[in-house]
């Protein structure tokens, strides 16, 4: 039971940080742009191979990305990064507004 809590928690510790994520690339992208996406994603596992029926090799994974998605003026333009720090997704963000800024105009 105590392991179950202990991953409970660190689900919600993760939930915390995703929405925090969101939260900081829509508000970026708000007084820039006519709309935006976001979409973040957090997996976390592990991965063990055996040889001759012994355990050869145990590795963790854990990998994030965040893509976002921004409209102004008629024009898309989209960005990601694996990197979810509030620099990264500012410049994730900047990324999108300047391809916006540089695509055609959708009719």
């Amino acid at each position: 039971m105590a392991l179950a809590m202990k991953v409970i928690s660190q689900v919600e510790a993760q939930r915390k940080i995703l929405e925090e994520a969101v939260s900081t690339a829509l508000e970026l992208a708000s007084g820039k742009s006519d709309g935006a996406e976001v979409a973040v994603s957090k997996t976390t596992g592990i991965s063990v191979s055996t040889r001759y029926g012994e355990v050869e090799n145990v590795e963790f994974n854990s990998d994030g990305a965040l893509g976002i998605t921004v409209y102004h003026q008629n024009r898309k333009g989209s960005a990601s990064s694996t990197d979810l720090s509030p620099q990264a997704i500012a410049r994730t963000v900047q990324a999108a507004l300047d391809i916006a800024r540089y695509t055609s105009p959708d009719p």
